[in-house]
């Protein structure tokens, strides 16, 4: 069996603007909210500062979730360091909560898929990207689920009092708590998709 192809995802914002990276990094290519942006070879050994072998690689999705493929933990801090100077946003406190990882095994008789790896016959080059996406998009809903639970748990004692008729609430904190609401369910379905389908 070959040696397996690593992907680690994390969280690094709330939103990334693609363009400005492929701007910056001379990438002939205009970017949709759809489109993950994939480095390797020349461009990815810009952002570590050192040669790239031809199975490393970084998707870069403008939901704020990248994925590293064969990178080292020593190449993490180089990353995100590059995607701050490019976006403000990039929030490297929290990088480390929002993670996960996942490996792609081939050679193998047959197919075999589990929640740590999948193992395939033959590689193709779009098995790479639907597990990168598949990957970018799970982490960033677990940061979606976290914010709806504290956004529920800000919400009950409104809830609780509208329910026993108390209708002494301010027409500001309703408000508030709605477009929290509004927020959260928007960036789970809209914005990162997560109902659809990948094109790949």
């Amino acid at each position: 069996m070959d040696t397996p192809s690593v992907f680690r995802a994390f969280v690094v914002a709330g939103e990334l603007d693609l363009n400005r990276k492929a701007e910056r990094g001379q990438i002939p290519k205009k970017y949709t909210w759809e489109e993950a942006l994939m480095l390797n070879g020349e461009h990815l050994s810009e952002v570590l500062g050192r040669t790239c072998s031809e199975n490393e690689s970084l998707y870069v999705f403008s939901f704020g979730s990248v994925v590293m493929v064969n990178l080292s933990l020593e190449d993490d801090q180089k990353v995100f360091s590059h995607l701050k100077t490019l976006d403000n946003r990039v929030n490297q406190k929290d990088i480390k909560h929002y993670y996960d990882k996942y490996e792609l095994l081939i050679g193998g008789s047959e197919m075999e898929l589990t929640d740590k790896y999948v193992s395939v016959p033959v590689y193709h080059l779009f098995q790479a990207e639907l597990i990168a996406t598949v990957l970018a998009k799970s982490v960033a809903l677990k940061k979606i689920e976290e914010q709806q639970a504290d956004i529920m748990d800000k919400v009950e004692p409104l809830i609780d009092k509208l329910e026993r008729g108390r209708l002494r609430i301010s027409d500001k904190k309703i408000a508030n708590a709605t477009a929290h609401i509004a927020r959260c369910e928007y960036n789970s379905t809209a914005y990162i998709m997560i109902l659809d389908k990948p094109d790949i």
